[in-house]
């Protein structure tokens, strides 16, 4: 998912490891926060790309395509 030992500091107050899927409140005695693989992605796509607006086709490429899913709808 994303390079190992990669860290990121959130709003001055959470460290998101996308490796651990987590993040740690800092304000909360360093509470761990477990996410879901969904909510790590694109929490690690919003990360890699901070003040830059993400698309939904890259969104969904990221998070879906990426793991192989893909989904079709007809009407």
């Amino acid at each position: 998912m994303s390079k190992i030992g990669i860290k990121y500091i959130l709003a001055q107050k959470y460290i998101f490891d996308p490796n651990n899927n987590s993040l740690v409140d800092q304000t909360l005695d360093d509470a761990i926060i477990r996410l879901g693989s969904n909510e790590s992605r694109i929490l690690t796509l919003l990360s890699e790309h901070p003040n830059e607006v993400v698309t939904r086709d890259q969104l969904h490429e990221f998070v879906w395509r990426d793991q192989g899913f893909q989904v079709m709808i007809q009407v």
